[in-house]
């Protein structure tokens, strides 16, 4: 199921030096928050991992595969309504001929909500 543009959308894109934000909104009214939990919706923690692929296949414009998840860290509840808008930035971004590897941190000026490391092949495992 893809998230971008149903669950989420982009606001803006920037690339530093071996690195890259995006600034994401979520959708409130998304059927994932009225079962995730009615009345005090959450995003759940495997959103946060499709959003990530599906932003990093976004912006190498072709699909990913997600080989490798280490030190994943959920440090805070991400909400729709209160979190509104938030950065996934990738640091230490990594782009061969064979995989795409990074480091993200999801979180806004005031709190970070995780931390994770990840490796993506180009091709299904």
């Amino acid at each position: 199921m893809q998230l971008l543009n149903d669950l989420f959308d982009i606001i803006d894109k920037e690339e530093t030096d071996g690195g890259l934000t995006y600034r994401v909104s979520f959708n409130p009214a998304h059927l994932i928050y009225k079962v995730h939990f009615p009345g005090n919706p959450i995003t759940p923690g495997v959103c946060l991992i499709q959003m990530t692929e599906e932003l990093l296949s976004h912006h190498l414009n072709r699909p990913l595969y997600l080989s490798c998840l280490s030190n994943v860290k959920f440090l805070s509840t991400l909400t729709p309504v209160a979190d509104a808008v938030v950065s996934f930035s990738f640091g230490k971004l990594s782009v061969t001929e064979q995989e795409c590897r990074a480091q993200l941190t999801i979180g806004d000026a005031g709190q970070t909500y995780a931390k994770l490391s990840m490796q993506y092949s180009y091709d299904t495992l």
